[in-house]
């Protein structure tokens, strides 16, 4: 996976079925239920999505920096 960084345009997988659950804003990483996961704003909510092997991450745009 890519490194991402705060303010990339990311498109989300599900890793099982390689559906398109729709594209995000990556905020950076933060604690989700018990681990520390990345965080996203995704249709209008804060939230946060484990990695592989239940979701996968594409990087569509870069934040210039």
């Amino acid at each position: 996976m890519e490194k991402l960084s705060a303010g990339d345009l990311v498109k989300i997988l599900d890793s099982r079925t390689f559906r398109n659950v729709g594209y995000a804003i990556y905020l950076g990483r933060g604690k989700g239920m018990n681990i520390l996961d990345h965080c996203f704003l995704w249709n209008g909510i804060i939230t946060t999505f484990d990695e592989y092997p239940y979701w996968e991450f594409e990087i569509i745009d870069y934040v210039n920096e």
